[in-house]
């Protein structure tokens, strides 16, 4: 909604640009008809220069909107990664909601946390656990569809929306994930790091709320970090409404 309100807002202060633009025109075109020779080259001039510095100023207001634009995608995106960030991936969260309520819609939320990340950046240095962290983005992309959501929520925490899908599609996409996630291996300085991940996952439909989302996925995540040997997946179908 608030974007929409932006472009309209862009849109309507294009159109203002060129009805300004389109009357002095009218004007020099009326001044080079009916005015002296000497007040047609005066006018013509200011007229002239008005229309310069009119379209240098819509030039400059559209590159403030491409630098204002900028600033609010910095805003919610992660700076390492080039995910989504929390407050990010959270609008998205509550965008997909909307249209859940909306057009009675079903998906799946993954909360992704790295097992045993602390050691990678004692062992290696932070500038490995920074590549870590990118790798993980970079599976994380290759391994959903376009309209689906990553994000990294802080450290080495991230999550996924599989939006528009049915709890079975998402639980077979999960798994998929889970195994790729923990058979990755980076390389860096010639040793190979694992990754290795916990993943919980929850369904969500109409009902559901950004907050009690992250809340049972984080649970569920929790869940599966405690299972030990085997699979890193736990499943938490909790029922809204």
């Amino acid at each position: 909604m608030q974007k929409n309100r932006h472009n309209q807002a862009i849109a309507l202060e294009n159109n203002q640009f060129t009805n300004v633009m389109e009357t002095l025109t009218e004007c020099m075109e009326t001044i080079s008809h009916e005015s002296s020779c000497a007040c047609k080259q005066a006018s013509s001039a200011l007229l002239s220069d008005a229309l310069l510095a009119l379209d240098n100023a819509k030039i400059l207001a559209s590159q403030q909107k491409e630098r204002l634009s900028y600033l609010e995608k910095l805003a919610l995106t992660d700076e390492l990664t080039g995910l989504h960030n929390r407050r990010g991936f959270t609008k998205a969260m509550e965008r997909t909601l909307a249209n859940a309520r909306r057009y009675d819609e079903k998906g799946v939320l993954l909360f992704i946390d790295l097992n045993a990340f602390k050691p990678i950046n004692d062992t290696y240095g932070h500038d490995a656990g920074d590549e870590v962290l990118r790798q993980t983005s970079r599976l994380l992309m290759d391994n959903i569809r376009d309209n689906d959501y990553a994000g990294r929520l802080g450290g080495d925490e991230f999550a996924v929306l599989l939006v528009r899908t049915s709890w079975d599609n998402g639980i077979t996409r999960a798994k998929a994930l889970d195994r790729a996630l923990n058979r990755y291996y980076t390389s860096w300085e010639g040793r190979m790091i694992g990754i290795g991940a916990s993943i919980g996952v929850q369904v969500y439909d109409g009902s559901s709320t950004s907050i009690d989302l992250l809340k049972h996925a984080d649970q569920a995540m929790y869940h599966a970090k405690r299972q030990g040997e085997g699979p890193k997946l736990y499943l938490e179908k909790v029922q809204y409404g």
